[in-house]
């Protein structure tokens, strides 16, 4: 009974989170001179765009090139295949909610390789917990070898240091007690009682959890950290690109807290593609700078 409460409290609090970005973004949108915001859109420079749209798609190949670095370890997916299926779940993304995407390229590969699926999970994870990591110490080098145009700029970072370093060891602290939990779990009087479902979530847990432990090695984090840095400074030149096609009076660092306020935007996918999240993530970290809403 708890159970089932807690979980309609759960589904409340998103159905609530949800609907609040969505009022969020409709009374923000009332507000735009829409008339204005297609007279930018014409003047914006054509070259600019191209060079966006060129770094963004060479970000998604060295996206591709870390997961492979990882599904390497499972088996011997072609390169090629993996780049095809990281393009593929970007374009999911984009038109489903909830990273949906992200369920596709562990389906699409583990069928294009005979990777299992517990083991490409992990691929993914892993791929992702590294890019978000690589963000964070992208942002703190900007904030130590630059000024970064907010108020209190690196107490803001240090405070997201602290939480994201508590958020790591918590998650390594959960994932070495399930590590501890698996194998003695499998032959437990209540493993044998518990539901078919429960029984195979707990199994394809622990096939997961051993995938990670054979993935993750100080070799493979030393070769997906310059590709991880490589997908972020070419995000950051997408935006930069851009802000300067639009004719935004941005500077690079100002073209960071817009890629970095966009990110934490997309913690939550209420929208496919984040749609109105996503713009009134960036024209708030844009206008804050000074670049015309």
């Amino acid at each position: 009974m708890s159970a089932m409460c807690d979980n309609n409290r759960h589904r409340v609090s998103a159905a609530v989170v949800v609907l609040a970005l969505i009022v969020a973004c409709i009374a923000y949108a009332r507000r735009v001179e829409w008339w204005t915001v297609l007279a930018a859109i014409r003047q914006t420079a054509p070259a600019g765009l191209a060079l966006a749209f060129a770094l963004h798609a060479l970000a998604l190949v060295a996206k591709a090139g870390v997961w492979w670095i990882y599904l390497r370890a499972l088996g011997a997916p072609a390169f090629a295949a993996v780049v095809r299926i990281t393009f593929v779940g970007a374009a999911l993304n984009s038109l489903t909610i909830a990273n949906a995407g992200e369920a596709g390229r562990v389906m699409l590969i583990s069928r294009a390789s005979g990777i299992h699926a517990p083991g490409a999970l992990a691929t993914v994870v892993l791929e992702h917990l590294i890019r978000t990591t690589g963000l964070v110490i992208f942002v703190v080098a900007a904030a130590l070898l630059t000024r970064l145009p907010l108020p209190h700029d690196r107490a803001g970072i240090a405070v997201v240091s602290v939480v994201g370093g508590a958020a790591a060891l918590l998650g390594s602290r959960g994932i070495r007690r399930l590590r501890g939990r698996g194998v003695a779990g499998h032959r437990s009087l209540a493993w044998r009682r518990s539901p078919r479902v429960v029984r195979a979530a707990r199994v394809f847990v622990a096939r997961t959890l051993a995938s990670v432990r054979r993935i993750v090695t100080l070799e493979r984090l030393a070769l997906t950290a310059p590709l991880t840095l490589a997908v972020w400074m070419c995000e950051l030149g997408s935006y930069h690109a851009v802000a300067r096609a639009a004719q935004l009076p941005l500077s690079l660092t100002g073209s960071l807290m817009a890629l970095l306020a966009v990110n934490l935007g997309f913690v939550l996918r209420a929208t496919p593609a984040n749609v109105g999240v996503f713009e009134l993530s960036y024209v708030a970290a844009a206008a804050a700078q000074g670049a015309p809403p």
